[in-house]
Formats: C-alpha cells, sequence, structure tokens
C-alpha cells in the first residue's frame, strides 16, 4: 500500500475509533478533550497492524496479539504486569472490543 493510501486508511480508523469511543472515554473532559495522551491514537498504525493479523471470533486472540505488540514495548508494563492496565486506566485494554471491531468493519474484514 502507498503512503498516501496508508495514510488515508489510518485517517479513517482514526475517525471512525475518535467517533465510537471518545465520547464513552472516561478519561474525556467536559470541553471534550482528552485528560491525558491517548495509547491508542499514539500507536493507531501498531495497533491496526496487530488487530489486521489476527482472524478469530475469540476476543482472547486479539488480546494477546495487543500484549505481544503494543503492551510488551509500553513502558508502563514491567514483565507481565501492567499497572495502568490493572486499574482500569489503559484504553487499549478498556476498549479493545469496541477498537476492534471498528478496525475490522474500516478494513472489511467483519466476520
Amino acid at each position: 500500500m502507498s503512503m498516501v493510501g496508508q495514510f488515508r486508511t489510518v485517517s479513517k480508523l482514526e475517525e471512525a475509533l475518535r467517533e465510537r469511543i471518545c465520547g464513552v472515554c472516561i478519561d474525556r473532559l467536559e470541553g471534550g478533550a482528552c485528560e491525558t495522551t491517548c495509547t491508542l491514537f499514539e500507536k493507531l498504525p501498531q495497533v491496526a497492524v496487530s488487530i489486521a493479523r489476527v482472524k478469530s471470533t475469540r476476543m482472547e486472540d486479539y488480546v494477546n496479539a495487543i500484549r505481544d505488540d503494543i503492551c510488551a514495548k509500553c513502558t508502563e508494563q514491567i514483565e507481565d504486569f501492567c499497572a495502568s492496565r490493572e486499574e482500569g486506566r489503559c484504553v487499549l485494554d478498556r476498549y479493545l472490543p469496541i477498537i476492534v471491531n471498528v478496525i475490522e468493519e474500516t478494513q472489511g474484514n467483519k466476520q
């Protein structure tokens, strides 16, 4: 895929994810801005690749892909423990079913 095509896909994904997640996100402030830097949008291309490589009906397979590809490189995680995930502060963990659904819909892979 060309860089322009890839940019359009990421831009389209970001727009769809913002529409589905940002309005219900607990990190959102009254004015609509995020309270923190959002890991989802900061790492969106990597998240999309991780999810796209999984073809499964089991959410556990998507969780494993994200943990292997994204969480393993995250500074919040120490070995297999992540305080952000345990405290419900990880956007990727909290909204993963929605993220998977949006990415698969956007890529035309919805099973």
